[in-house]
């Protein structure tokens, strides 16, 4: 969505995923457990990535505060640690905006926009969505394994209303 609206975006991804996320449209693709991960960002993004999609805010708050540009704004919705530690000085003087996302409690229209600019996206192609896996809600923990594990796209669980 961030590549359809303009974006130059760079991806931190699981090893697996590279490829996926260069089909998605990121202009640059790095692996997650890259030990010189924050030194590469930095060769692409010199003056630093001014906003930042945060999947875990605990796990990747060094790499967030390494990278951040002054002014910069990380959006994080999990962390996997309820009391993250953070590198206060290092996003202090960066200036940084610490957003913490729920999406239970944005507004109804907020809601609705997203839903209407991602429909908008999968008609127009600029979103592909794959759908790696189809299980029934029987095996729900089978489908969290796989989510965990990585597996390249959507796990989808189904449920039999004719129950």
């Amino acid at each position: 969505m961030a590549v359809r609206d303009g974006a130059s975006v760079i991806a931190v991804v699981r090893p697996a995923q590279r490829k996926r996320a260069a089909e998605l449209g990121a202009s640059h693709v790095f692996a997650a457990d890259d030990p010189g991960l924050s030194a590469a960002i930095r060769a692409v993004a010199p003056g630093g990535v001014n906003r930042i999609a945060e999947v875990d805010l605990s796990d990747h708050v060094d790499l967030d505060a390494d990278v951040i540009a002054i002014g910069g704004v990380i959006s994080s919705y999990y962390s996997s640690s309820d009391r993250p530690t953070l590198p206060y000085w290092k996003l202090g003087f960066a200036d940084t905006t610490l957003r913490l996302l729920g999406s239970d409690d944005f507004p109804a229209d907020v809601k609705a926009h997203a839903a209407q600019e991602l429909t908008a996206a999968l008609i127009d192609g600029s979103l592909r969505s794959v759908i790696a896996e189809q299980l029934p809600l029987a095996d729900i923990a089978r489908a969290h394994e796989l989510v965990e594990r990585g597996v390249n796209g959507r796990v989808v669980v189904t449920i039999d209303d004719r129950a």
